[in-house]
């Protein structure tokens, strides 16, 4: 049956007839998940980290992010927002992939530039650096050969890692760097683990 993730209430269905139901472990595999795909697969999981799925096995995300949310998006009067009430923030969105925080006390109406784009003064570029869920930056390895589109990508990566509900101590999860496609920088996957009970 087909079902569409990015609609809340089929998400809610697969997770209740589904997962829910499920006799033995859980595996939930995402391949080249475009955009916000990788966000809804990731609340899928999320939805699997009850007692009674982790009695019966546990449960297994492999996850394979592929295209970052578009920076048009930063345009959009209500840019997307994705809410992961476990994250510090309580989510995280396209404002948190491609800039760092909107200053909402900064009046100056001046253009910055963000990439290829320009968006309102207030808008802080943050390609280096990224805040984990204990409000620690975390510093990106970046080299002057490294192009932008890869620090992007790590950065899409490690949001989406930090959007694995791990608050508990039964949940493991990592970021596993594989290079299948050599000439591309989209080799890094997420495998997240409950251990079962």
């Amino acid at each position: 049956r087909r079902a569409n993730i990015k609609k809340g209430r089929e998400l809610r269905q697969i997770a209740k007839y589904s997962i829910a139901r499920a006799k033995g472990p859980i595996i939930i595999l995402g391949v080249h998940l475009c955009k916000s795909l990788s966000v809804h697969t990731i609340r899928l999981f999320n939805t699997s980290l009850t007692t009674e799925i982790k009695n019966r096995g546990g449960s297994t995300l492999y996850l394979k992010p592929c295209c970052l949310p578009g920076r048009k998006d930063l345009r959009r009067k209500h840019p997307p927002f994705w809410e992961f009430g476990h994250m510090k923030r309580g989510g995280f969105g396209v404002k948190t992939l491609y800039c760092k925080e909107i200053n909402s006390s900064d009046s100056d109406k001046a253009q910055v530039q963000v990439g290829s784009m320009s968006v309102a003064a207030g808008v802080k570029s943050s390609l280096d650096t990224i805040e984990d869920d204990s409000g620690k930056d975390q510093e990106h390895e970046i080299t002057q050969t490294d192009p932008k589109s890869n620090v992007l990508f790590n950065r899409w990566v490690q949001l989406l890692h930090n959007a694995v509900d791990s608050s508990g101590n039964d949940v493991a999860v990592n970021i596993k760097s594989c290079p299948i496609q050599l000439q591309h920088f989209q080799n890094q996957f997420i495998v997240a683990r409950t251990h079962s009970s």
